[in-house]
């Protein structure tokens, strides 16, 4: 039987574990304690950690990274693989993100007992992060008796119609009770702001703003309405202003759950790191200074002319990792002749010794979650589809500048002249004037927006996925081989993430429910699951996920790297991968 388990009074003991997947850790200690306090901050630790910990930043590499094309693993959206995890992320979003609830119960009645408001208003911006992330991957999930303070044995799944007013109009009482009472929280508790409450407050609104961007194209008048009364009033809806008020996991490296995923998960990290052909070429096309930071140089690079070999004009090579392919895991480790011929994720997020081996500085990377670039290319091209007033350009180059600032990317010093030599840019006004970054140089404005904003989301959990597939921006191509499989997406982008296997026993009458009528075509097995539409799609005027395609090279044909026949494929359809390029043929 399905369980939601929340605390009817702050005396009560947590006993409830079932079978059901919202109970699993309950009885660990680091994520549900056994006695309740009337100290909200002696539960802050497990609600941050709780999502974070089994682990959703996995997902976003392992499999929301390739998916957008920003990490190099060569699987294709429907091979078995890339098809296993986007069914369920083996168990590391649903079944963890449900059973943090609880604990942001406690914070609330705890806050209550104790008379911090301020608390209450922390445990709900949180907890609207959490189910804003939970309905945005999935459509239909139970939310109202999830929240509530009552306890339900059986429930049915709620309409994402419904949900995401009611997540909007939660997060603006929040932030309104943090104007009411704008106290601090306890530094030491709060891995994300250190108790700073205002930027608490701004969150709130910032992630208004984002929940509107989505559900304009649903539901445009309630958008646009809200949208702008929270812009015309920035007083009374403070957003972000700046880098400093970026939403991140700040880790601090004491345990596993206090430290980055790119410290915690070494295992055949070459393999799963492995940056894109797609990104690496986009930046340097664009003598982008964050190359240096996002990425490693290759370790070796071929001498032969039937293998790729990086493009950038600087000494220190960089080149990423084709994405997309349907070979199985062995072929794609050895695909241009194996690893050391291909990037991995850069020393931004993974520090690493001379020797290659991970650093403890790697446990400290910040994981963000909402950030100051990321509300600037929201707002440019809210202003440019004529949503809100102001002036695209500007916020736009706001966001580009922005998201400079946030990596700490310059145009000098070793790493961007060991990449782009002396054709390397002076300054960030310079890089804004290239012919394919000018926001009056020709292009479409909105790929324009969409192409920084997907370089400046990269290891943004998750909402670069989220984000291309609102918008199908930039024009991210896949392996034409992929339409040959029948049990998931084929060649179009994933319209969301399946609903876990567990959730057929734990809840059958919900799930099942959910399935035949809560998207726009029933849902009657693998191969409609990753098709069925959301209410968030399921309008004329969203993008079809539709993508374009790009001929798969083929190895029993010699087109694999090092084949005969590898450089007049390559030749032929390599410009089939990037969109810049065959953007100026239609």
């Amino acid at each position: 039987m399905y369980r939601i388990y929340s605390i009817i009074s702050i005396f009560l003991t947590v006993l409830l574990a079932g079978c059901d997947t919202w109970s699993d850790g309950f009885n660990d200690n680091r994520n549900i304690p056994m006695a309740l306090s009337n100290n909200p901050s002696s539960f802050m630790g497990a609600i941050l950690n709780g999502p974070f910990r089994d682990n959703c930043e996995w997902v976003a590499l392992q499999s929301v990274q390739p998916v957008v094309g920003t990490i190099g693993r060569t699987r294709s959206l429907s091979q078995g693989g890339r098809h296993r995890a986007w069914h369920d992320f083996d168990g590391k979003v649903w079944p963890v993100c449900y059973p943090t609830l609880p604990n942001i119960k406690n914070v609330r009645n705890a806050a209550i007992a104790s008379g911090q408001s301020q608390y209450i208003a922390v445990a709900d911006i949180w907890e609207s992060w959490i189910m804003f992330t939970l309905t945005t991957f999935y459509g239909d999930i139970p939310y109202f008796a999830a929240v509530m303070d009552t306890l339900v044995f059986t429930v049915d799944y709620d309409r994402q119609a419904d949900i995401y007013p009611a997540i909007l109009a939660k997060l603006k009482d929040a932030g309104d009770m943090i104007a009411a009472n704008p106290v601090d929280i306890d530094a030491n508790s709060d891995y994300i702001y250190a108790g700073d409450i205002r930027k608490w407050q701004k969150f709130a609104n910032t992630l208004r703003v984002r929940m509107c961007m989505h559900m304009y194209n649903a539901s445009p008048d309630a958008a646009k309405g809200l949208l702008n009364e929270i812009l015309s009033d920035p007083q009374k809806y403070p957003v972000f202003r700046s880098n400093d008020d970026n939403c991140a996991m700040h880790y601090d490296g004491s345990s596993e759950d206090r430290s980055s995923e790119f410290y915690r998960s070494p295992g055949t990290w070459s393999e799963n790191c492995l940056v894109s052909n797609v990104l690496i070429e986009r930046l340097v096309t664009l003598r982008d200074p964050r190359l240096p930071l996002y990425a490693y140089p290759v370790k070796q690079v071929h001498g032969e002319d039937n293998y790729i070999k990086p493009g950038n004009p600087g000494a220190v090579k960089y080149l990423g990792h084709i994405y997309g392919l349907t070979f199985s895991d062995g072929d794609a480790t050895s695909w241009n002749g194996g690893l050391d011929y291909g990037s991995t994720v850069g020393p931004w997020f993974r520090h690493l010794d001379a020797d290659g081996n991970r650093t403890d500085e790697t446990k400290l990377t910040p994981l963000s979650l909402v950030t100051y670039p990321e509300l600037s290319f929201l707002l440019a091209e809210a202003a440019q589809r004529g949503i809100i007033s102001g002036d695209p350009k500007t916020l736009y180059e706001e966001g580009v500048k922005a998201a400079f600032e946030q990596y700490g990317a310059t145009f000098s010093g070793d790493g961007y002249t060991g990449a782009y030599a002396d054709q390397g840019l002076n300054s960030a006004d310079e890089y804004l004037r290239q012919p394919q970054v000018n926001f009056d140089g020709g292009r479409d404005k909105l790929t324009l927006i969409a192409e920084q904003k997907w370089i400046a989301l990269f290891n943004v959990p998750f909402e670069s996925y989220f984000e291309h597939r609102r918008t199908m921006l930039p024009k991210l191509s896949c392996a034409d081989l992929a339409a040959t499989y029948s049990d998931g997406s084929g060649t179009r982008f994933p319209s969301r993430a399946d609903y876990p296997a567990s959730e057929e026993q734990s809840n059958a009458d919900g799930w099942a429910k959910a399935r035949a009528t809560g998207f726009d075509i029933p849902i009657t097995g693998d191969n409609d699951r990753t098709l069925a539409k959301m209410w968030l799609l399921n309008n004329a005027a969203s993008p079809d996920l539709q993508m374009p395609t790009f001929k798969e090279p083929l190895r029993a044909q010699g087109e694999y790297p090092g084949g005969e026949t590898f450089k007049a494929w390559y030749d032929a359809h390599w410009r089939e991968l990037y969109w810049w390029e065959y953007e100026a043929d239609k």
